[in-house]
């Protein structure tokens, strides 16, 4: 399912596809009683600020042994799993909102170092001397 999100950095909105999982938690958000369109929100329902959301969050990182949390280092560590796992770098650009493939390809293909040894690879598959028959 693509979820239209406003992206903070550059105040644009975006269709950001969402796990079902993630779908149902904000479904059972959406019906406490001081639902509003904010998914961290305080006791009462009202907007958390982005700083002390940044603050909860570096705390939890903390707690989890994560060292230096910052926003941009979970989205650098999601894209760096994509790879990882074998998700096209163009999709991997695209989740991650950058204008250019370059931009995503300097960063993290790398990550992919069999990759391309596998895509080489596939042509051994082929049988050469079926195909000339």
């Amino acid at each position: 399912m693509l979820q239209s999100v406003v992206c903070s950095r550059f105040r644009r909105k975006s269709g950001t596809p969402i796990s079902d999982r993630l779908l149902a938690v904000l479904k059972e958000l959406k019906e406490k009683p001081y639902s509003n369109n904010f998914v961290f929100v305080t006791e009462t329902g009202r907007k958390i600020p982005e700083r002390t959301a940044l603050t909860k969050c570096k705390a939890a990182a903390a707690k989890a042994g994560i060292e230096k949390a910052k926003l941009h280092k979970f989205q650098s560590s999601f894209a760096s799993h994509l790879v990882m796992a074998g998700v096209l770098i163009q999709d991997v650009s695209r989740l991650l909102g950058h204008h250019s493939i370059s931009e995503t390809e300097a960063a993290y293909a790398y990550l992919a170092p069999n990759r391309m040894k596998l895509q080489v690879n596939a042509i051994c598959q082929v049988d050469i001397d079926d195909k000339r028959k």
